[in-house]
């Protein structure tokens, strides 16, 4: 008697190949996505914080004492009344232009980096702290100027 063995079934590659490719086309759009939204999310709060630095600095380069105070955090308005704000700001040398030239986010803290030419002539460089606030808003946080 002999025995007749049974064809060893076909291993289906074509099927292993498919469901392979499905997942790592599924992984490389998840990356893609949550790349995307991680940079979407560092170029709006980069823009966010050069914006409100630029309306900061427009606000004391016209000398808006009051609108500018406005533009400052919760921790800096308790550190400085609007009249110490305002003394402040009058002791520091005008500008008369200034021009945003860096700038940097880590979570809710910014730095943004301008330089000032001064009445004088002279040209400065300034780093503005700034936080983002409950709101979301982002403001002035430290020392002003």
């Amino acid at each position: 008697m002999t025995s007749r063995s049974q064809p060893v079934p076909r291993r289906r590659r074509g099927r292993s190949f498919l469901i392979f490719a499905a997942i790592v086309a599924g992984l490389c759009c998840a990356g893609s996505i949550l790349g995307g939204t991680t940079v979407y999310s560092s170029v709006k709060d980069t823009i966010e914080v050069r914006n409100a630095a630029e309306q900061f600095l427009t606000r004391l380069k016209s000398g808006a004492d009051q609108s500018g105070y406005d533009l400052l955090c919760e921790a800096t308005k308790q550190r400085f009344t609007v009249a110490q704000y305002r003394e402040y700001m009058f002791s520091q040398p005008a500008f008369a232009t200034f021009e945003i030239t860096g700038s940097s986010v880590d979570g809710d803290t910014a730095t943004v980096t301008a330089f000032l030419q001064q009445d004088n002539g002279k040209n400065e460089p300034r780093d503005f702290p700034l936080d983002r606030q409950p709101d979301g808003a982002w403001k002035v946080c430290g020392k002003p100027y």
